[in-house]
């Protein structure tokens, strides 16, 4: 699943440069950029696609077909999927391509077979598909396969599972035929994988359930749980942040686990707070392992890793494949696809290489603040700002002076007296000596999904933060490092955070139902509305349902729980002032939107009405609208203040709108006056007087001591 997220990333980038706005366009490269409304940094590569090139070795670690494709895949009867030159490829296991790209119907490790057979009902009297017309089968796998009913079908015969909850219903339902196309299992699931080891992994309702051949839940029942397939007689499952060993009869052998992988062999890794270890079937550890993360085995083999480098560990806990690569695939029918590629200050050294800017720091008049410039640069908060200088960060005060050294690989801002860096691949926390009063040991996912990984080290709120260990494992943390609120699980699936003194307990798409929001002594406060709800911002939090007509529609509790704006919203923003953008509309294809938007008070009645066509959330009185092609102010009446006439617009903040104007940032005050000209390729927001921006390279300053 990670791989196909990553493929999404770069495929929903280069749909997007192509078909939007120029505006858009320029948004999306400022995203590129590492540019926010918090600062500015050199475009380094946070993951390794398009950057390391990937080949393929066996068992024992030597490459079959060298490191040359911009990805690589899992060989599947015989073929691998690839990029080769950033195009679809399809090549052999001795590297050659032989097509330009796999069937829409071969996936990873499953197939749609072509199967001709009329589709019996379970008395197998019945035909519900003549010739399997309609119907998608998969691979048989002992003598059962999953098959795909469309919903015309599905409502026609199987009427009873399109009652009550139909989430994920729209496109059809799943069951399993055997062999002769009689239904075994009825197509009530809405997800349904191949059988392996006498046990397949079903989903219906945002649950997931253990079926066996019989068709029978395992323990009878469905759950809120990330499941994982039965290897060696034996489950393993995580449930409200913690996980578990199940057998064939459903009886659980073994729980309490932070992190878990397959039993090979009898034995299985298995986490518990910051170390990994071997147990055996009844839960008794065999031995210690020196591992950061280590993912379930694969024909014997299990990737791990330790200070950002992979390898291969077998089913006793020896590494057999030395730590030596940036990332890894599973190994799939004798082959593991591997990457190598430039270290971590080559790729920053290459980015400033090809970098055509710095930074440097604004008044509120446009005049330099100091003469410093640097690499890369974030917005002051609390007296100091991040900067690089060379290829350290370091933090400078308002003089432009460094009150803390260049030091750190990574920097965040000040909160609460306390900022996160990072020192080679671990965060901690420093104080304003720049003496660290949390030592490094967090840590991002190396397998994050989505571009930028999440930050490990959260920002101080109210004296706690969130934090990532290492080994995908999510907690809170006092000022002192000590980890508090333990009666709170954070599954690191969910979206979880602390923010307006409220901490929201989210436990992912698999568990949707365990959220909700407590305070800083771990007391729950306000249970959340639905199954998606999202922090809290300017007092009030979004929620999502999803009626039974499709899509989704958002509406607003208060910090009790109390829904005080109905959800009947196709979109909306946060609350700012008591106002919020809301939305009855609809994202179109090639970045456009369909419909109309206003702002509504915090009892769901309009400040103004549906008219603009986007627009922003208030700050400082005035918020961002845009109406056709340009973007201007108003005011909490809905009354155009100035504008519109830009081609982009943000929030106002120090009594500076940040706007841009043919490609170029600048600023306009509450009169609409352009106070400083649209000339900077970028530029953030203004915090404590000063905003970041970007000037033509030169000669760098002399750095202050």
């Amino acid at each position: 699943m990670r791989i196909l997220r990553k493929m999404a990333v770069a495929a929903l980038a280069t749909f997007l440069l192509a078909t939007t706005s120029p505006w858009a366009r320029a948004e999306i490269r400022r995203a590129e950029q590492n540019v926010d409304s918090e600062g500015i940094r050199p475009n380094v590569p946070t993951n390794s696609y398009g950057i390391n090139l990937w080949g393929y070795i066996d068992r024992t670690g030597k490459f079959v077909i060298p490191p040359r494709f911009d990805e690589a895949y899992d060989f599947v009867s015989g073929a691998a999927s690839a990029k080769l030159k950033n195009k679809d490829v399809v090549i052999d296991r001795n590297g050659k391509v032989i097509k330009k790209s796999l069937s829409g119907n071969y996936c990873c490790d499953d197939v749609i077979i072509p199967f001709h057979k009329d589709i019996y009902d379970e008395s197998g009297k019945k035909v519900i598909a003549p010739g399997a017309k309609g119907v998608e089968v998969h691979r048989f796998n002992q003598g059962l396969a999953a098959f795909h009913l469309p919903v015309e079908l599905g409502v026609h015969f199987y009427e009873q599972f399109f009652h009550g909850e139909t989430w994920g219903k729209a496109e059809g339902t799943y069951g399993y035929i055997n062999e002769q196309g009689r239904i075994v299992v009825p197509p009530r699931y809405t997800s349904a994988a191949n059988f392996k080891d006498g046990i397949a992994i079903v989903e219906e309702a945002l649950t997931s359930g253990y079926l066996n051949l019989s068709g029978k839940l395992i323990d009878g029942k469905m759950h809120h749980a990330t499941l994982e397939p039965f290897n060696d007689g034996v489950g393993v499952f995580q449930e409200g942040g913690t996980y578990k060993f199940i057998d064939k009869n459903g009886a659980i052998l073994a729980s309490g686990f932070d992190g878990a992988g397959h039993f090979t062999d009898g034995l299985a890794p298995v986490q518990r707070g910051p170390i990994w270890s071997l147990i055996d079937k009844t839960g008794k550890t065999i031995r210690k392992l020196d591992f950061d993360r280590i993912e379930s085995s694969s024909e014997g083999l299990a990737e791990v890793t330790k200070g950002g480098r992979k390898g291969f560990m077998n089913a006793t806990g020896d590494l057999v494949i030395p730590l030596q690569f940036d990332d890894t695939r599973p190994f799939k029918n004798g082959l593991a696809a591997v990457s190598k590629g430039p270290s971590k200050a080559a790729k920053l050294k290459t980015a400033l290489d090809a970098q055509n800017w710095s930074c440097s720091f604004i008044d509120r008049s446009g005049r330099i603040a100091f003469k410093n410039r640097f690499e890369g640069a974030k917005i002051f908060k609390e007296g100091l700002a991040p900067v690089l200088s060379g290829a350290k960060w370091g933090y400078i005060d308002h003089t432009g002076n460094f009150r803390i050294k260049p030091q750190f690989d990574d920097a965040d801002l000040f909160s609460e007296g306390l900022a996160a860096v990072q020192v080679n691949s671990k965060w901690g926390y420093i104080n304003k000596d720049g003496k660290f009063v949390i030592e490094p040991k967090f840590a991002t996912d190396p397998n994050s999904d989505f571009g930028t990984p999440k930050m490990p080290a959260g920002r101080f709120v109210s004296g706690i933060a969130l934090v990532e260990y290492p080994q995908r494992h999510s907690g809170f943390i006092n000022k002192a490092g000590q980890s508090v609120l333990s009666n709170l699980t954070v599954d690191y699936e969910g979206k979880s955070t602390v923010n307006s003194g409220l901490i929201l307990i989210t436990s992912g798409v698999s568990t949707p139902f365990r959220n909700g929001y407590f305070n800083t002594a771990g007391k729950l406060v306000a249970n959340c509305a639905s199954a998606y709800p999202r922090p809290f911002s300017g007092g009030y939090a979004r929620f999502y349902i999803y009626p039974k007509t499709g899509g989704f529609k958002i509406g607003f509790i208060d910090k009790t729980g109390k829904v005080v704006v109905q959800p009947t919203w196709d979109s909306a923003k946060d609350f700012a002032e008591n106002l919020v953008a809301v939305s009855h509309g609809s994202q179109l294809g090639k970045g456009d939107y369909e419909g109309k938007w206003g702002f509504i008070d915090v009892n769901g009645k309009y400040a103004c009405g549906l008219k603009f066509d986007a627009a922003d959330y208030f700050s400082e009185g005035l918020a961002a609208v845009k109406l056709g092609d340009r973007w201007g102010y108003i005011n909490r009446n809905g009354v155009i203040v100035f504008g519109p006439m830009y081609d982009g617009a943000e929030a106002f903040s120090n009594g500076r709108g940040l706007v841009r104007y043919k490609l170029k940032y600048g600023y306009v005050d509450k009169s609409g006056k352009l106070i400083i000209p649209a000339k900077f390729e970028y530029a953030s927001k203004f915090s404590e007087g000063l905003a970041v921006v970007t000037l033509p390279k030169t000669a760098l300053s002399p750095r202050v001591k």
